[in-house]
């Protein structure tokens, strides 16, 4: 159910995938402050905290601001990857609540957005 106060646009659109996905990282987020970080220990040399506020400090998806996404969708997957982690794009893509093969491509559009040398 929306607010009654919410955007016309909004209200037409309804529950989208985009919404679903905030839905389950602030249901994700909720969760970890209750229990506990479950990855803690596979995140070798970048805390679980650091990596919740970088995604914290994202914006939701790339459509908002796609530099932002995009700048900081590269600056995580580099920190997990220098850390050692086996897999970062998993992390990523739980995290974000998003495909792993849509990370791929999101990564891949954010190496021509900003290539390094």
């Amino acid at each position: 159910m929306l607010a009654p106060d919410a955007d016309p646009k909004a209200r037409v659109r309804g529950y989208t995938t985009g919404v679903a996905r905030r839905v389950e990282r602030l249901i994700s987020d909720m969760q970890t402050e209750v229990v506990g970080e479950p990855e803690a220990a596979h995140l070798s040399g970048i805390s679980a905290r650091a990596l919740r506020d970088a995604l914290i400090k994202m914006p939701a998806n790339p459509r908002t601001d796609p530099d932002a996404y995009y700048r900081g969708l590269l600056a995580l997957f580099d920190s997990l990857d220098s850390a050692g982690h086996p897999a970062p794009i998993n992390v990523l893509s739980d995290r974000l609540g998003v495909p792993k093969q849509t990370i791929k491509t999101q990564l891949a559009t954010a190496r021509r957005r900003f290539p390094r040398g």
